[in-house]
């Protein structure tokens, strides 16, 4: 995701600094940025985030940036389709501070959110996914791992979505 400031035009035609999600605190890095630079990068921390829309910046993903092959499967997104977001690389390295999504979890959620006809799985780890949740697998049209898809697409096709569950995601 790229913030950009309001006078886009300038971007073009100045030198820019690059600014990415650091130790510094948000306020010292956003009080640095300049009307022509640009904040690019993945942000985790919602205080950074929340700064910088208070600081007028605004979250854009360029159309360009999007693959074609998102958008062909943007298009089979019905009404009833629900993404599902699963995450392990560092929950299964931290088990005593991130409980891991299960099947049991993903059941309750998906009984809340009844009424699709299709799972889409987007995932970090397509084997611990089948590990830890066989039976949503199993149940699943769709399954996008990082080898398969990168993270603008990935997060772009995401908001594709009409329902969703996120337990454990960068995303929710």
């Amino acid at each position: 995701i790229r913030f950009f400031p309001k006078a886009l035009e300038k971007i073009l035609s100045v030198e820019m600094a690059t600014y990415t999600e650091s130790s510094e605190a948000p306020e010292v890095q956003l009080t640095a940025i300049k009307d022509h630079d640009v904040v690019n990068g993945h942000f985790v921390s919602f205080r950074w985030a929340e700064m910088a829309k208070n600081f007028g910046f605004a979250p854009k993903v360029r159309d360009e940036e999007i693959s074609v092959h998102a958008r062909e499967l943007a298009a089979k997104i019905q009404d009833r389709s629900l993404a599902i977001h699963l995450r392990f690389g560092d929950y299964l390295s931290n088990p005593d501070l991130f409980p891991l999504i299960t099947d049991s979890f993903l059941s309750k959620a998906i009984t809340l959110v009844n009424g699709f006809d299709q799972i889409w799985i987007f995932t970090d780890d397509i084997s611990n996914a089948k590990r830890f949740c066989p039976k949503i697998v199993d149940k699943s049209s769709f399954i996008f791992s990082q080898e398969s898809m990168n993270g603008i697409d990935t997060f772009w096709l995401m908001t594709q979505f009409p329902k969703m569950i996120t337990g454990n995601s960068t995303f929710s």
